[in-house]
């Protein structure tokens, strides 16, 4: 059963955001590069659980999957399968040693052209 498509505004602007970024060195790449990440994600509404999905401490990401996007795989899709949609939370560039403190996981920053955000040092038990 195909399940509806349902973007978040947060992911619907990661998408726009990543096709800027390589717009301004290739229009066609960026082009190609939505073409593939719609059609990765009418994929996934066709088979919602070929992502494999994270094991997390927090609890508000229990579920939570993602896809590379098809012919760009430093771009994943961050998702969660419902009864009947699948909801797209971000869509993220994934980087060797980084960390999303938003999300808690790891190795992947927003945007291409940022820095990886640091998170803060544990504190001092005591």
């Amino acid at each position: 059963m195909r399940l509806r498509l349902e973007l978040r505004p947060a992911a619907d602007r990661d998408m726009i955001e990543i096709a800027e970024y390589i717009a301004a060195d290739n229009l066609d790449a960026a082009i190609r590069f939505l073409e593939a990440a719609r059609r990765s994600m009418e994929f996934l509404t066709d088979t919602p659980r070929a992502g494999p999905t994270y094991t997390l401490s927090n609890r508000r990401l229990v579920g939570l999957r993602k896809w590379a996007v098809d012919g760009f795989g430093n771009y994943q899709i961050f998702y969660r399968v419902t009864d009947d949609s699948i909801q797209v939370v971000q869509q993220l560039l994934v980087r060797s040693g980084a960390l999303d403190d938003k999300l808690g996981l790891p190795v992947f920053a927003p945007v291409a052209d940022q820095p990886p955000r640091r998170t803060p040092a544990p504190r001092a038990k005591g």
